[in-house]
């Protein structure tokens, strides 16, 4: 995987002859012939698995990154027109739109560190649920953001159903991390191997 990776950013590296058009080509008909081959190994003999990081599932990821990798490229970083230096004006428009992962991307380890450091020092807060009278109805305090089982889930989240509840809590934490990150990159703070 980290070969076929190296292959896509070396593209753009290496083979500046090329036109954004023939590396658009280029990746697109790599990132298909990657999923094809996957899907092959998957459907005959070998299926995928991403603890095992099995090789229908190496090949798949590889080529369906690198259409997402394509499709990024296409709308952000191709000109519109072969020779043309000017950034035109749809390309400025997503790449504030995709500002945010941007941010998230240039401080990857950050995030990966913190992601469950912070979670596990915000469940260190408990929450009980009071009762009228006195006292508590929970004889321990749970957890104030737990995945599921949280205070915030159960309150605030609770209306919904547990997949929708779910998909806006990892939102919300997503979002966080985007501001924080936003952050981190206007006062210059990147954590790089």
């Amino acid at each position: 995987s980290a070969w076929l990776g190296t292959h896509y950013g070396r593209v753009l590296k290496y083979d500046q002859s090329w036109t954004s058009t023939t590396i658009i080509k280029h990746w697109s008909v790599l990132s298909i012939v990657l999923m094809a081959v996957g899907a092959v190994i998957h459907f005959t003999f070998f299926k995928m698995n991403k603890q095992l990081w099995s090789t229908s599932y190496l090949f798949f990821m590889a080529g369906s990154c690198g259409a997402c990798l394509t499709l990024v490229y296409g709308l952000i970083d191709a000109p519109a027109k072969e020779g043309e230096r000017s950034t035109p004006q749809w390309s400025k428009t997503m790449k504030k739109i995709l500002a945010p992962m941007q941010y998230m991307g240039m401080n990857a380890i950050l995030i990966f560190f913190w992601h469950g450091t912070a979670e596990s020092m915000l469940d260190l807060v408990g929450s009980q649920t009071p009762q009228i009278g006195g006292g508590y109805k929970e004889d321990t305090p749970g957890y104030l953001f737990g995945e599921g089982d949280g205070w915030f889930n159960r309150n605030v989240l609770g209306w919904m159903g547990p997949e929708l509840a779910q998909l806006v809590y990892v939102l919300l934490k997503i979002s966080c991390f985007a501001v924080a990150m936003w952050y981190c990159q206007r006062v210059g703070y990147f954590w790089k191997i």
